[in-house]
C-alpha cells in the first residue's frame, strides 16, 4: 500500500506534463494555422519546372505566396537585417523607390516544397542522390524567379535560400542561417517532429519525403501574382525514377 502512493504520484505528475506537452503543441499548432490564415496571399499549388535540356516531364514544385508573419519578419532581419522591412541602419536599405509610393512595394516569401521519391530522413546514396536532384530543381526554378522579378523594375528585389547550406544565394554577404522548417510551420501550419538533433517537416500528403525552399521578394503584390501566375499549373506530382537502367 505504501508503494502506491508515490507510484500514484509518479503518474500523474507523468501524465500532467503530458498534457501540458499536448496543450503546448496543438497552441502551436494553432498559431501556426492563424498565421497561416492571416499571411497567405495564394494558396498552394502544383507547378511544372522543366529543367534545361531534359527529355523529363516538367518536374513539380508546389509554391504559394504569403506576406510575412511577425514572427518571420524576425527570422528575415536575422538573415538580411532591415532591408526591405521599411527601416533600420545596418548599410543595407533598398534604394528610395524611384517610380512607386513606398507603401506599393512589400515583403513576400515563396514558400516552395517538392515531392521526394524516397523518404529524406533516410541515408544512403540514394537519398544524397535524390537531395541533389531536388536542389538543381530549385535553384533553377529560385534564379529564374529572382531573375525575372529583378528584370521587372530597378525598384524590386528578390533572392532565395540555398537549402543545402540555409544561406542567401544571391545576398553574398549575409552568413547567418534560415530555417526552412520553421518557416513552412508558420507559413503552411505543416507540422514537423525532431530526429535527434534534426527537425524534420512532415508534408499533409507526402510526409517526409518533401524538400522545402523559400524565395524573397520586395515588390508591388500584383507584379509578383502575374509572375508567378505564368507558370503553369500541373495536376501531377510526377517524380522521375533515375534508378531505372537504360
Amino acid at each position: 500500500r505504501h508503494n502506491s502512493i508515490p507510484n500514484s504520484h509518479t503518474d500523474t505528475m507523468e501524465l500532467a506534463k503530458k498534457r501540458a506537452l499536448e496543450i503546448k503543441s496543438n497552441d502551436r499548432i494553432a498559431e501556426a494555422k492563424k498565421n497561416c490564415t492571416a499571411s497567405i496571399v495564394q494558396q498552394p499549388r502544383l507547378i511544372g519546372v522543366t529543367m534545361e535540356g531534359s527529355d523529363e516531364p516538367p518536374d513539380s514544385i508546389e509554391i504559394s505566396l504569403h506576406f510575412l508573419p511577425k514572427s518571420l519578419r524576425r527570422e528575415f532581419k536575422h538573415v538580411f537585417g532591415d532591408s526591405y522591412l521599411g527601416g533600420g541602419d545596418d548599410g543595407c536599405e533598398p534604394p528610395p523607390p524611384r517610380g512607386h509610393d513606398e507603401e506599393s512595394l512589400e515583403l513576400f516569401a515563396v514558400a516552395s516544397n517538392q515531392r521526394a521519391k524516397v523518404d529524406l530522413v533516410g541515408v544512403g546514396d540514394d537519398v544524397e542522390a535524390e537531395k541533389d536532384r531536388l536542389l538543381n530543381v530549385f535553384l533553377t526554378f529560385g534564379q529564374d524567379v529572382c531573375d525575372r522579378i529583378c528584370g521587372l523594375d530597378a525598384d524590386f528585389w528578390a533572392d532565395y535560400i540555398d537549402p543545402c547550406s540555409g544561406l542567401p544565394m544571391n545576398s553574398l554577404s549575409r552568413n547567418k542561417v534560415y530555417s526552412e522548417v520553421d518557416s513552412m510551420e508558420v507559413l503552411l501550419g505543416y507540422r514537423a517532429y525532431n530526429a535527434g538533433f534534426c527537425k524534420i517537416l512532415c508534408h499533409p500528403d507526402w510526409g517526409s519525403s518533401v524538400y522545402p525552399a523559400t524565395i524573397f521578394i520586395y515588390a508591388q503584390k500584383q507584379k509578383v501574382i502575374d509572375l508567378l501566375g505564368t507558370y503553369e499549373t500541373t495536376l501531377s506530382d510526377y517524380i522521375p525514377d533515375k534508378t531505372t537502367s537504360s
